[in-house]
């Protein structure tokens, strides 16, 4: 398992470009994303702010000294300018993927939502747009 998974977080904070004294956020602290905080300590951050909404895998980055940030109860943007004093980060590692949660309560439950209804609106007019499936001319066959 850590030879799937820890190359993957390391590959993170390589892709981040992740340099000696950096300051990193990390978004989503799941299994590869513990790695990617890993990894980015191993190649020199300073600091490393883990954004996650659930407390067993925040505690898991405070372990590994990375400073956590509940989703659900602060807004990470405005949590991480005021812990570095108006900075924010050098480099951000976006780890979350297709397993992707919003927030449902706190400062910044009300802006998911609208974003949420944005993408479901323009969701439902792109696929009013394509053509069905069976009006489409194959481009293998030779007719």
């Amino acid at each position: 398992m850590i030879s799937a998974i820890f190359p993957t977080g390391y590959f993170g904070a390589e892709l981040a470009e992740v340099t000696d004294g950096d300051t990193v956020a990390v978004f989503g602290c799941g299994p590869v994303r513990q790695f990617a905080i890993t990894g980015a300590f191993i190649m020199g951050a300073g600091m490393v702010f883990a954004v996650d909404r659930e407390e067993p895998r925040l505690e898991m980055a405070r372990a590994q000294g990375a400073r956590t940030v509940n989703f659900e109860e602060e807004d990470p943007v405005e949590a991480i300018y005021n812990l570095t004093g108006g900075i924010g980060v050098d480099c951000i590692i976006e780890a979350v993927g297709v397993d992707a949660v919003r927030a449902h309560s706190g400062p910044v439950a009300e802006q998911g939502e609208q974003m949420a209804q944005q993408f479901d609106a323009e969701s439902r007019r792109s696929r009013r747009r394509r053509t069905p499936r069976a009006n489409r001319r194959s481009r293998c066959s030779r007719r």
